[in-house]
């Protein structure tokens, strides 16, 4: 992607939400598609601000199989069963265990340059 930031933050729970209310929004003519766009572009830059500079947090996971993984674009998707978390700040807590993970990962360093330049085309 080389003209905005990466956008798979809108699939987070307050990107779905955010995305369903702008488009109530369109739907009842409080706002018009291009208030729309230029908002996701905005959310896009500041989640990855945000992930950049406040995401210090250091935490590992072990998963007992890779079911499935995919490189694409220069992103990686990787699908993991049983997986355990654990945080390395606290000596190896468990901090929790999901049947199931998606793990969605890019070039963080490009994706950090798009949002410094801040949102474009929209």
């Amino acid at each position: 992607m080389s003209a905005q930031t990466y956008q798979h933050y809108r699939q987070t729970t307050v990107g779905s939400a955010l995305q369903d209310v702008l488009e109530e929004y369109v739907r009842d003519g409080r706002i018009n598609e291009h208030l729309r766009n230029k908002t996701l572009a905005v959310f896009d830059n500041v989640m990855s601000n945000a992930l950049h500079d406040m995401g210090k947090h250091k935490a590992s996971f072990m998963g007992e199989k890779l079911v499935a993984y995919r490189f694409c674009d220069n992103v990686w998707t990787l699908i993991v069963k049983n997986v355990t978390f654990t945080d390395q700040t606290r000596t190896f807590d468990t901090i929790g265990k999901v049947e199931r993970i998606k793990i969605v990962a890019c070039d963080g360093r490009e994706a950090t340059q798009m949002a410094r330049r801040g949102p474009t085309g929209a």
